[in-house]
């Protein structure tokens, strides 16, 4: 019986040997499908990281390019083979194209695309911004800060820098990057130091160092620009603009081009377009305020369009518009005096701050400031080109769009007096010496926010620190691969 049983089980042993088998089959064949598409998965990951390193290889290239001033030789839309120091970066080629922007308009946005030469089709590209160092990426700069303090009715909507010494006294806040390149100084002389940082602790840089002069502007001025040599006031009306100026050479007073000598502004002589360049130049000689020779601007208005303003001395932004000079009526009023031409509340763009086009810049050789005493008239003689006796003409509130600069001077609210409301800062504002707006209760208070544009656009011709070298401000990767080169 048993022999029987064992003998029905003689063939069993050979079904169970080809179910194991093939199991094991399976499971080896599955482990090396594994093994194989990891190996491909690795691979690919490996050859799209190394896409995304060419790819960052063609913008630092042609930032090098750019800080050698040698631009032009450079390639744009050619496959341009990289070669990595580090082996475990496979070598690959990288193509750059143009989206928008200029060396002239001081940024350039680029897009590069990079693959690993092993794998030409795993494409990564990255679209950045890179632009010139320059004053406007800064809400505020200074050269010095001197005696003033940073107190807790300061507010700084935007990156903060000086070349020298942050004073702080009670509970000032800044909610933008904080530099400086000597040292912070506290003290318990307001309250308290106790100074709010939003973004970060402040750090200590190089300088950014300023000019000696804003002469360079003379020739832009002359060439494809509009100059004007002598005391000038410019009302800005979008984009066109009426200018009064007084020519030394010439011994003459105009407006609009046209010869005139009176104190009403004319209505029958057209306005001018902005200058092609975008840069106005205002020159003269000696720095005695009302003097029809000392190139003193005063300027108001809004624009729309791009445009850089510079002048040989001072500038005095007004809330009325400057170039009509006929005498301020009393009010007795704060104003106390208020001027008969338009209001203008100061300089603002016309479309408002949300416009994306539209940038101005002011640069003096000297001050900037709100201009707050006396209007001016065209008299007989070389001096004293103003109405007397007029007190506070400074509107309550008062608009500062764009960026200003005073190359050797101070920004700051001509001869404080009445209280006012505010000076509306929308942009950036760069001076030697710290100036004030207010004095006690008295004077503007400040509300000053940073236009983030200024960080790679900048007015035309603005002023660029010296020895400014070109930096990436923005990097972010795009799906818009750059197109081979044309066969």
């Amino acid at each position: 019986m048993l022999k029987k049983l064992l003998r029905k089980q003689d063939g069993l042993a050979l079904p169970i040997v080809i179910v194991l088998f093939t199991v094991i089959m399976v499971l080896s064949i599955s482990a090396l499908n594994m093994a194989i598409n990891q190996s491909r998965m690795t691979t690919e990951y490996t050859a799209s990281v190394d896409a995304l390193h060419i790819a960052e290889s063609g913008i630092n290239e042609y930032m090098w390019y750019l800080n050698k001033a040698d631009h032009e030789n450079f390639e744009i839309g050619q496959d341009i083979e990289v070669v990595f120091a580090d082996e475990s970066v496979q070598d690959g080629m990288y193509r750059l194209e143009y989206v928008d922007g200029s060396v002239d308009d001081g940024y350039v946005r680029i897009r590069s695309t990079g693959y690993n030469t092993q794998k030409p089709d795993k494409l990564r590209t990255i679209e950045a911004v890179v632009s010139k160092k320059s004053f406007t990426e800064y809400v505020w700069l200074t050269n010095a800060e001197e005696q003033v303090w940073n107190v807790c009715i300061h507010t700084w909507n935007g990156p903060f820098h000086t070349n020298h010494t942050i004073n702080i006294s009670g509970q000032p806040k800044f909610y933008g990057p904080v530099t400086y390149s000597n040292s912070i100084n506290t003290s318990n002389w307001y309250a308290p130091a106790d100074p709010q940082y939003f973004d970060g602790d402040p750090r200590k840089v190089e300088s950014i160092d300023f000019p000696d002069t804003n002469s360079e502007l003379i020739s832009r001025a002359k060439i494809n620009g509009h100059y004007y040599d002598g005391m000038t006031a410019i009302f800005l009306n979008g984009d066109t603009y009426d200018v009064k100026t007084y020519n030394r050479t010439e011994g003459k007073w105009y407006f609009n081009g046209q010869e005139y000598h009176g104190n009403e502004k004319p209505t029958d002589i057209p306005s001018l377009p902005l200058p092609d360049n975008g840069v106005i130049y205002v020159d003269g000689s000696g720095t005695t305020k009302w003097h029809r020779n000392t190139g003193d601007l005063f300027i108001s208005g809004e624009i729309d369009g791009q445009l850089t303003v510079a002048g040989a001395n001072n500038i005095y932004i007004t809330g009325y518009d400057p170039t009509d000079w006929r005498e301020p009526n009393y009010t007795g009023d704060n104003p106390e005096y208020v001027p008969q031409g338009e209001v203008t509340g100061g300089i603002s763009y016309a479309r408002g701050i949300d416009d994306e086009t539209s940038l101005f810049g002011l640069i003096a050789e000297n001050n900037i400031e709100i201009i707050n005493r006396r209007w001016p008239r065209v008299t007989g003689s070389a001096a004293n080109n103003r109405w007397g006796n007029i007190g506070d003409i400074a509107p309550n509130n008062i608009n500062l769009h764009g960026a200003y600069m005073a190359l050797r001077g101070t920004i700051k609210y001509d001869q404080i007096g009445k209280q006012k409301g505010d000076a509306s800062l929308f942009g950036s504002m760069i001076q030697d010496t710290r100036g004030a707006f207010a004095s006690g209760n008295y004077g503007y208070g400040r509300d000053f926010y940073y236009d983030p544009r200024l960080l790679y656009q900048i007015p035309p011709y603005f002023l660029e620190p010296v020895d400014a070298g070109w930096e990436l401000n923005e990097w972010r990767e795009v799906g818009t691969h750059v197109p081979p080169p044309a066969e």
